[in-house]
């Protein structure tokens, strides 16, 4: 492209992004002042998650209310969910009354999605059940310790809210499709978070539950 002098015009986008100023800054040194712009992409809102509700077939009204009702609306407002929320309630005619049943299939829905551009693997290794048990750990580091940040490459990030990738115990593979998981966004630089808070204390809730906190303190 250096015979025109003209450079190729670029796009980046990004499902998970880890868009730091600095990345933002190389590139205006190589297009120009002006000629980077940075957009990013907000939630469905009301009236959008009405639209598809409409478009499905179902009724939009009692499925808005029943999101408010749930608080799920945070959950609505991104598309995955959406589409996993309307399905719940076109099989049943209206949300579960049971918030644990909400959250048990947000979970292995967001645990299913996975971005294999992020990992070197091309196919899933590990079962459901597996994928859960690590998360129901992270998410009691994150909930009752406050480390909610993992690391999953080196990084100049320090933090005392960091997990380092070694530090969980478990099988690289299991750990990478975990991480790897919609049920993980990006955050600092080689770092990933829960998906939202409330699932990470569902998690957590979980393994009370079922007495992992007992083995995680042991």
């Amino acid at each position: 492209f250096k015979k025109k002098n003209k450079l190729p015009l670029l796009r980046l986008s990004c499902r998970i992004a880890e868009w730091t100023r600095e990345d933002e800054e190389k590139l205006i040194r190589v297009y120009g002042e002006g000629n980077v712009k940075v957009i990013k992409l907000v939630g469905l809102g009301k009236e959008q998650i009405i639209e598809f509700a409409q478009h499905e077939g179902i009724n939009a009204d009692l499925f808005i209310n029943q999101l408010i009702q749930y608080e799920l609306h945070y959950f609505a407002s991104q598309p995955l969910l959406l589409d996993a929320l309307v399905k719940i309630f076109k099989n049943q005619e209206s949300l579960p009354f049971s918030k644990t049943e909400i959250y048990e299939w947000i979970v292995n829905i967001l645990l299913k999605e996975h971005n294999l551009h992020r990992c070197d693997q091309h196919f899933i290794r590990t079962n459901l059940e597996e994928r859960k048990e690590i998360a129901k750990y992270l998410a009691c580091l994150a909930i009752f310790i406050g480390r909610d940040l993992v690391e999953i490459s080196p990084s100049s990030v320090s933090t005392h809210q960091k997990i380092d990738f070694d530090e969980i115990e478990e099988d690289k593979t299991k750990k990478e499709e975990v991480l790897n998981s919609a049920l993980f966004v990006g955050d600092k630089p080689s770092c990933v978070r829960f998906y939202h808070r409330s699932i990470a204390e569902f998690l957590a809730a979980k393994a009370i539950d079922e007495g992992l906190v007992v083995k995680i303190a042991k």
